[in-house]
């Protein structure tokens, strides 16, 4: 007979009532989502055996499924099992641990039958995603066990009873069949991290199968799964195996929002919005994190968020998660405290929206989305069309007009209202009405109160809440409420909107209304006086200001700020399917964080703390920023000075056929083939003085055949000139097609490598790199690899773009936003010689290439003026530049 048996107790210490924690929209408890996948398994009895302490929880719950329940012992689980098994008399058992709710149960089944098959006392598949997995025992083999071990982790872990005594018992650990075999997985929940991914999984099964991209479809068995609206529970292996390879399960997001007193609630309202759009189609699941202190307004909106379902409270982190568990965090925080950069760094890659802080080295990518007070230096990204305004509508007030009068007015001041500027307003306003009413007209008034507002207004016409603290009565057609529900579709009901900069104020813009802002703070006038807007302060809320600005409607419209709004467009450079912050959050998620290519994380310990084995607490302070574009993060390392890419936006560049042909073309006008016989006289010059700096004269060219290596070969150009300067010559390259070339066309060696992986046991006379050391994320490795393929006294030549020339000193901003997102270093002159010397290598020669006058500053310059061009030699000044060096006898100097 055979039963199945799950384990479970309800005492975890890492993850206390894990078993109960709920999945899925019916919020299943997660240990019932185990029993439905054991449950598909062909046995006689199902059993759930947990610690006595749980079994009145369990029990129950068990029973309403159609299980059985034992409770024994807590920590000797195995003789809870011997004790189902006395009491089923079961000769085999299925056992699996009720933390994992992804069982691949195909994959059980087929263990069960495996077991029968090999007559063994143990089976198990190795190489499942840790977590999806059973085991298969003799109840024999159990018993006996029982009775003759008392160690405690066999007792505590069951299988080991078995597995550990194989000179006992005959046990099969049987690879996973290709389809299952993906050990880098992980589908168990032990840790809160862990809940977390299993609640994204379930959630991708529930309502993103159908999302998954076209990209992805590779058969006709992924494109059945898509076409599905969702996956059923207990979910197949093939659906589990989807959603963990699905990057917004692999790739989540964290929120933090500010959300201190005095910041308002807008922060928090945008990070929200964000983990309400992981129900779209393609986008990326985001979680929030919340500061403890955190004020009365954003916890009271958190409540009615998790209330009205919006976003379930386990994703409401409360502790700092684990390095690694997000693959982006998001601030949203006003001014980013030293602090909490420093802690962010270290889990993951920051984005940061609207940062007014000075700490943005600790920021990887920086988008200013509110239009600023200053333009920053260095920036990623501004992008106020992100902004989700409504439609752009006409203004409602030309000028001059004076017969129509404002007679709708919304007030709304945020979500804390921190300089209490909603009663003064509406008392100002209020005094107005009855000088309208005078003449004739109705002022009607909606004010929306903050939370600080403890009750709603019993009546139209009065109103009595903390923030006010006693009674006052007001006109008829003034109200009260705590929200307006989809405010910016009505917002252009409204004659006039007084707000505060911020997006009430931008959507009032748009949508025609007349605007007055409110100086909450000395930066929110700045901002209003920059955008052309009415602003008035504390002092200024008075009936008088209000009756002389209302009287003349037009001098109200803030047509600066509408226009900046209503015409900005996505950048240079910007994905134009970049239409609101999800779907750039989206593509961000997929980002990478670089390391200095030459030092790597050397100092720093796997949080990023420095310090000798781990023992110093300190943070490294990131290396400091020097540039920013839309795609890319350029830093300079604090050690050796190289520059940089920190961080990067674009997919991984793939240097295939096209990227010879197409992408070459587009750059010079010919494909690479075409322009074969110019690269190789280039070539040429450029063994010319390989061979004069390792002391070949024409007079000993034929002793003896020099080697040379070329990495990054293409289709063998300067391979075919270094054959004709009697080399014998050798190629490396990561495209097949360009290997091919050499190898059939050409007749030279050849090899297909993503060097430094480069196979061969010989070395060099001469290594050489034209226009390909750039492109390495890891060049510590590339140039170690380099010392050893080159023989003492042997040439190291490279060619790459320099950061020491005209457009890089003149055009700073212009040169890094216009260097390639697959050039990882940025070389400087006067770095190179002590760069390269901690690999071995001595600068013999560097020369100035890629020349142009016509970029001098101040002065107007031909491009083949020869005094420029002999001047922008003398000082290399050339875009691009060549290095040429010898291999020291005393090789490297060790670990750098």
């Amino acid at each position: 007979m055979t039963a199945v048996i799950v384990q479970c107790r309800l005492a975890s210490t890492r993850l206390p009532e894990k078993a109960l924690l709920p999945l899925g929209t019916a919020e299943r408890p997660l240990f019932l989502c185990t029993l439905d996948a054991m449950k598909k398994l062909e046995a006689d009895e199902y059993w759930l055996a947990c610690d006595t302490a749980s079994y009145d929880v369990l029990a129950p719950l068990c029973e309403q499924n159609g299980w059985n329940c034992f409770g024994g012992s807590e920590n000797d689980v195995l003789s809870r099992f011997c004790a189902v098994i006395e009491k089923t008399g079961a000769s085999v058992v299925l056992r699996a641990t009720a933390d994992n709710p992804f069982l691949f149960y195909e994959a059980a089944q087929v263990s069960l039958d495996e077991y029968k098959k090999r007559n063994c006392d143990y089976f198990t598949f190795s190489g499942l995603p840790h977590g999806s997995g059973v085991e298969v025992l003799s109840a024999r083999a159990l018993l006996q066990a029982n009775s003759r071990t008392q160690d405690a982790f066999e007792r505590e872990h069951v299988g080991p009873a078995l597995y550990n005594h194989k000179d006992v018992y005959t046990c099969v650990f049987e690879p996973a069949p290709a389809q299952w075999h993906r050990p880098d997985l992980r589908t168990t929940v032990d840790t809160p991290a862990d809940y977390r991914r299993a609640e994204r999984i379930y959630r991708f099964l529930e309502n993103a199968g159908v999302e998954s991209e076209k990209d992805t479809v590779q058969d006709k068995a992924a494109a059945d799964f898509q076409s599905r609206s969702s996956a059923v529970p207990p979910f197949a292996f093939s659906d589990i195996l989807r959603a963990l390879e699905d990057k917004r399960v692999t790739s989540p997001v964290l929120a933090v929002p500010s959300v201190v007193e005095g910041h308002g609630t807008g922060h928090l309202r945008r990070c929200l919005s964000l983990c309400r759009s992981d129900s779209a189609q393609n986008s990326v699941y985001v979680d929030l994190f919340i500061d403890e202190k955190a004020s009365a307004a954003a916890k009271a909106l958190l409540d009615e968020a998790v209330t009205n379902r919006q976003i379930r409270p386990s994703r409401i982190l409360k502790k700092v998660p684990e390095a690694g568990e997000y693959a982006l965090i998001l601030t949203d925080s006003f001014r980013l405290e030293k602090k909490r950069g420093e802690r962010l760094f270290t889990l993951a890659p920051v984005v940061a929206f609207d940062e007014g802080s000075r700490n943005t080295d600790w920021c990887d990518y920086l988008i200013d989305i509110i239009p600023p007070l200053k333009g920053k230096k260095s920036l990623n990204l501004n992008a106020p069309f992100l902004i989700p305004l409504p439609q752009k509508r006409s203004v409602r007030f030309a000028s001059g007009q004076t017969t129509h009068k404002i007679q709708s007015v919304l007030v709304c001041i945020g979500g804390e209202d921190p300089e209490s500027l909603t009663l003064p307003v509406v008392k100002a306003l209020a005094d107005y009405a009855l000088l309208c009413q005078k003449n004739g007209i109705e002022l009607k008034v909606c004010a929306l109160l903050p939370p600080q507002a403890q009750q709603k207004p019993n009546s139209p016409d009065s109103f009595q809440n903390g923030l006010f603290g006693k009674q006052n009565s007001f006109p008829a057609l003034f109200s009260f409420c705590t929200s307006v529900p989809n405010l910016s579709s009505k917002i252009h009901e409204y004659d006039l909107v007084i707000t505060h900069y911020g997006f009430t104020a931008f959507e009032a813009a748009v949508s025609g209304c007349t605007l007055i802002l409110l100086a909450t703070s000395p930066l929110h006038k700045k901002l209003a006086q920059k955008y052309g807007c009415i602003c008035l302060s504390k002092k200024d809320l008075k009936v008088s200001a209000f009756a002389r600005l209302l009287a003349e409607p037009a001098l109200l419209i803030p047509h600066t700020l509408r226009e900046l709004l209503t015409m900005s467009t996505p950048e240079a450079g910007t994905d134009a399917c970049e239409k609101n912050i999800a779907s750039l959050v989206k593509d961000l998620s997929s980002a990478k964080r670089y390391s200095c290519p030459l030092c790597g994380k050397r100092g720093k310990n796997a949080d990023g703390k420095c310090g000798e084995n781990g023992r110093s607490s300190t943070v490294c302070p990131p290396d400091k920023v020097i540039a920013r574009d839309t795609v890319k993060t350029i830093r300079r390392c604090k050690k050796c000075g190289m520059l940089y890419i920190g961080f990067l936006r674009n997919a991984e560049k793939k240097y295939e056929a096209s990227y010879f042909f197409e992408e070459y073309k587009k750059q010079y006008g010919k494909t690479y083939l075409e322009d074969f016989e110019s690269i190789k006289k280039q070539g040429l010059r450029r063994m010319a003085l390989i061979n004069k700096i390792a002391g070949k004269t024409a007079a000993n060219k034929g002793a003896h055949k020099k080697s040379l290596l070329d990495i990054g070969c293409a289709y063998g150009a300067f391979l075919s000139a270094a054959a004709d300067s009697h080399c014998e010559v050798f190629g490396t390259d990561i495209c097949s097609d360009a290997v091919s070339y050499v190898q059939n066309n050409l007749g030279f060696q050849a090899q297909t490598s993503a060097f430094p992986d480069f196979n061969t046991e010989r070395t060099f006379d001469a290594v050489t790199m034209w226009f390909v050391i750039e492109h390495f994320a890891n060049l510590d490795a590339v140039l170690r690899k380099v010392s050893e393929l080159t023989k003492p006294g042997g040439i190291f030549a490279f060619s790459t773009p320099s950061a020491s020339g005209i457009s890089a000193r003149f055009s700073k901003k212009s040169f890094f936003r216009q260097s390639p997102a697959d050039h990882f270093t940025l070389w400087e002159l006067k770095r190179c010689a002590p760069i390269l010397k901690k690999y071995g290598f001595k600068v013999c020669k560097i020369v100035s290439t890629g020349h142009h006058p016509e970029r001098f500053p101040f002065i107007k310059i031909d491009a083949h003026n020869r005094f420029a061009l002999f001047l922008s030699k003398l000082f290399l000044s050339g875009d691009t530049c060549e290095v040429y060096c010898k291999k020291t006898d005393t090789g490297m100097r060790g670990n750098k």
